[in-house]
């Protein structure tokens, strides 16, 4: 770029640029992301949650909306009413609401009755339910089979709703996207998405995955079966999902309201750790499994999920041992596994709709975006061990194949255009908000769940526009573009070290002496954000650029 005229942009941390011209709006997925789309399974129901008090708090912080009370032990015989609420109590008080699992072993009556317990004599309207866990699940199901399992689930929901009209029930909750189970039960010759006299039966339908390592526990996966496999097959099954509740809807005429909703009630890498189970391996805890959750979530977003629920809050106390299959490390303290923080991510930035995205000339690069009237975010997962990229963002969808550089595509209908840098093994969500500013920057590496560290989030307080200089506050580092370098003035006393950094940490340019002024060549660097820190003695000052074209 060098001749090019350069403007720089300051503030307190990573300075992105976007060059932005008021577009069209963009072509957004017709399915509004749901707000009880962060969920969440409890685990260990029958000490009514006593457990988990550990991690409350915790749940709070990553904004989860959904808490499931359910799974095998659930159906096997109901918890009491007692127990119930304190599991209500907890989960309202971080401000998220349950789904209630009733039990298909026991008479429809103590499914009735837990409902009057709670929202008749207790009063705490509790309205999303749900009825069974896994019915079939590895089982052959014959005609026979999905005939009883229709039956029991059409008393079970007439009881249920002559007690309490107002709720919504679930039901499916098996072990996959099973057809020989749910083509009969949804809108087939068991179909239980009708109604009896004009009383619904069932108001959405559900079902798990853990897509690794398969029937054996003791099989062992690797990175390919989960970057190749696992992401695809929970694509295909959610895929199949939304075709059920679609054709469903159109049988009987459901829409709006009374359109069938469609969850991922369980789900997670594996269901039981038998490959390396550190945060650089492929088991729960590891940071790739923290990736895969993450696209499985952005995969709800694209089919319009309900809610979408890992299995589960806190397991075996968090002790790693092969069942665990939870959100925290709790043998010496509670810590958030990548599990966690990739949610979080998700719950602190994305919302509105799913906008479609792409990425180009990136191998293992994975996009998932929404648009939220004038905001935007796009969440980048780089799933490659060794290769890290410098890409162009352009928020307007362009022909396949145009791309000449590694670029990711947002239809957002913005003539934006953002540069970053995201290394391997890495996660990078970006918030933006039209016409240009770029809100939040938030990096997540391997190298920081190694550490136990949280990503690493920035917030941008100015707006980088193409062509404008924006100053902003920092951290005492006095500079300005002038003629094709960055020039500055530094209040720190004695020899002084001066360097400028890319998003990767690649040293781009430096300066050293005992001047108070120094100065940096910057006319051959590309657009894009960078790190300029300023040492001398044992002080330091430090701020962001943004250089843009």
């Amino acid at each position: 770029m060098r001749g090019m005229t350069q403007t720089i942009a300051l503030g307190w941390i990573c300075g992105l640029m976007i060059a932005p011209v008021i577009g069209s709006a963009g072509q957004v997925s017709p399915y509004p992301i749901s707000p009880y789309l962060i969920g969440e399974n409890s685990f260990n129901a029958d000490a009514a949650g006593k457990d988990a008090d550990r991690v409350w708090g915790r749940m709070k912080d990553a904004h989860f909306r959904l808490i499931r009370i359910g799974g095998i032990s659930n159906n096997d015989k109901t918890p009491s009413a007692d127990t119930h609420a304190r599991w209500v109590d907890s989960i309202r008080g971080i401000g998220a609401e349950p789904l209630i699992q009733v039990s298909t072993i026991d008479p429809p009556a103590v499914a009735a009755e837990l409902v009057r317990a709670l929202n008749v004599q207790r009063k705490y309207a509790i309205r999303y339910w749900s009825i069974g866990n896994e019915p079939t699940c590895v089982e052959k199901t014959t005609p026979a089979i999905t005939a009883r399992i229709a039956a029991n689930v059409k008393e079970r929901a007439l009881a249920m709703r002559a007690v309490d009209p107002s709720i919504k029930i679930l039901f499916g909750d098996e072990c996959y996207w099973k057809p020989d189970l749910y083509d009969p039960l949804f809108g087939g010759a068991d179909d239980v998405t009708g109604d009896a006299n004009g009383v619904r039966y069932i108001d959405g339908i559900t079902f798990h995955t853990y897509p690794l390592p398969g029937a054996d526990k003791n099989a062992v996966y690797g990175r390919n079966e989960v970057i190749f496999g696992a992401v695809d097959n929970v694509r295909g099954q959610f895929q199949k999902a939304r075709k059920a509740a679609t054709a469903a809807d159109a049988l009987h005429k459901r829409s709006g309201e009374s359109a069938l909703t469609m969850s991922l009630t369980e789900f997670n890498v594996t269901y039981w750790n038998s490959s390396d189970n550190s945060p650089a391996g492929v088991g729960v805890r590891s940071f790739l499994a923290g990736q895969f959750v993450a696209e499985v979530f952005g995969l709800g977003m694209e089919y319009g999920a309900f809610t979408v629920a890992p299995w589960s809050m806190l397991e075996s106390g968090g002790d790693g041992r092969a069942g665990d299959l939870g959100l925290f490390d709790g043998t010496a303290g509670i810590v958030p596994r990548p599990e966690y923080w990739h949610i979080k991510l998700i719950a602190d930035n994305m919302s509105g709709n799913f906008a479609a995205s792409r990425t180009e000339k990136a191998d293992l690069l994975r996009s998932y975006a929404s648009q939220n009237q004038d905001t935007a975010a796009v969440m980048l997962l780089n799933e490659s061990v060794t290769a890290g990229y410098r890409i162009t963002l352009k928020l307007k969808a362009q022909p396949q194949g145009t791309a000449t550089v590694p670029s990711v595509f947002v239809d957002a209908g913005w003539e934006g255009e953002i540069s970053d840098s995201i290394p391997p093994q890495s996660t990078l969500v970006l918030k933006l908000r039209k016409p240009g500013l770029v809100a939040t920057r938030s990096l997540y590496t391997l190298a920081l769940a190694e550490k136990y560290q949280p990503p690493q989030i920035k917030e941008t307080p100015v707006s980088l526009l193409g062509g404008a200089l924006a100053a902003g506050r920092t951290t005492g580092a006095a500079f300005r573009l002038h003629a094709g370098r960055l020039l500055g003035t530094r209040r720190l006393t004695g020899a002084f070290a001066v360097k400028l950094t890319d998003a990767l940490g690649t040293v781009v340019a430096e300066d050293m002496g005992t001047n108070r002024e120094w100065s940096l060549p910057v006319d051959a660097l590309p657009r894009g954000a960078y790190f300029l820190n300023v040492r001398a003695g044992s002080g330091s000052e430090s701020a962001s650029v943004a250089l843009l074209h």
